[in-house]
């Protein structure tokens, strides 16, 4: 049964909370003393103070909360109380909001938390040790029941089958090859980059993860693409993603790291069919985390944007053939084909938007910035 907080602290007396709505809110900026929690079990009202260690509300609000109250007394309301005013909780609080609530994506997925009300599982893990597999919610992944699913041994690992689209549109992108398929649990403990849940390619086969049916994107004149993932100099060139089938088809794109100086790189193919255009940015990527790029498919200059964590950069971008819109061939993310020219480092959140999203980019990523402390 769905349990609640009922917040007492103006402005916002008497709202009722889901604790499964909130679980993924970040309180990076509180201490354990900025929050506590009062609940009544029917016959006294007892208080218990929720630290905040790993800046999650959730996982710290319920584990006060469960280590306080019998399992019996499923449905009561609790008051969340603020001991002193701090701005950013009070904030926090009030922005319940997932991402994708706000800013729908026509694809997405996350390593570390839920994007959309209304979604379960995250992604589907297989284990070592005897090869099943079995799904994942954000919460699942961080309070044990991944790791009581793989073992906790050094000899247990797991890895991800398939993170699902959170999207709502379910197109399906996966690694069935189990040599390929990237790890989330090494050595019997969770991979992590920085505070959160990670996928990390190094620790299965390289492979990152493909569609095997089409991504279409032949009704919209631009896309954004953002990618949270570790990047360090390599001397192979790294996909990000990749949408395109061979021969190359009008519309088709690539979004890469580059092995020449460590650039990085945008091509998208225009008419007639295998006429590529490649814009280059030559400021290194290395250490950046968050990659937002735009793509415009109709616009013949300045067809493509690059951010690194939010910064413009700077590229060479040639003058393209205009087309009405993108491919509708396969989508391959962290690779090409499964394992092909693949990420070599943690990778943890894509999302793709359909259409001009000029005016939401910054929230967008002030978003995931903010969640992974970028």
């Amino acid at each position: 049964m769905n349990k609640f907080l009922k917040i007492t602290n103006a402005p916002i007396t008497g709202q009722l909370i889901s604790l499964e709505e909130i679980k993924s809110i970040s309180t990076a900026n509180a201490t354990s003393t900025d929050v506590v929690i009062n609940y009544f079990d029917g016959t006294a009202t007892t208080v218990v103070t929720a630290a905040q260690v790993d800046h999650d509300v959730y996982t710290e609000i319920v584990s006060a909360i469960e280590s306080a109250i019998a399992t019996s007394f499923q449905n009561a309301y609790y008051n969340l109380v603020l001991s002193k005013a701090v701005t950013s909780i009070t904030n926090v609080v009030n922005s319940t909001a997932l991402l994708y609530d706000t800013y729908p994506a026509f694809y997405g997925v996350s390593s570390s938390r839920k994007l959309k009300t209304g979604i379960t599982s995250i992604e589907r893990d297989r284990r070592n040790s005897d090869n099943a597999e079995q799904n994942f919610t954000a919460l699942e992944k961080t309070d044990g029941t991944l790791i009581t699913f793989t073992g906790s041994a050094v000899t247990d690992s797991g890895f991800v089958v398939q993170p699902y689209d959170q999207s709502g549109n379910n197109f399906v992108v996966s690694q069935p090859n189990a040599a390929l398929q990237p790890r989330t649990v090494f050595e019997g403990a969770l991979v992590t980059g920085g505070t959160r849940a990670a996928w990390d390619p190094i620790g299965g086969g390289l492979g990152g993860f493909s569609s095997s049916t089409n991504f279409d994107l032949t009704d919209t004149g631009e896309t954004y693409w953002f990618a949270v993932v570790d990047y360090e100099e390599e001397v192979e060139q790294q996909i990000l993603f990749m949408q395109r089938t061979s021969p190359w088809v009008t519309g088709a794109s690539v979004i890469f790291f580059s092995n020449t100086s460590n650039q990085f790189k945008v091509i998208k193919a225009q008419p007639p069919t295998g006429a590529n255009a490649l814009s280059t940015f030559t400021n290194p990527a290395q250490g950046k985390r968050l990659i937002t790029v735009r793509l415009s498919y109709t616009q013949t200059e300045d067809w493509c944007t690059v951010w690194y964590d939010g910064v413009e950069q700077v590229g060479v971008i040639p003058t393209a053939v205009a087309s009405a819109g993108g491919a509708n061939v396969n989508l391959h993310i962290g690779c090409v084909n499964g394992n092909t020219l693949p990420l070599q480092h943690k990778m943890q959140e894509f999302h793709i938007y359909k259409g001009d999203q000029s005016s939401n980019r910054v929230a967008i990523e002030t978003d995931i910035m903010t969640y992974y402390n970028i």
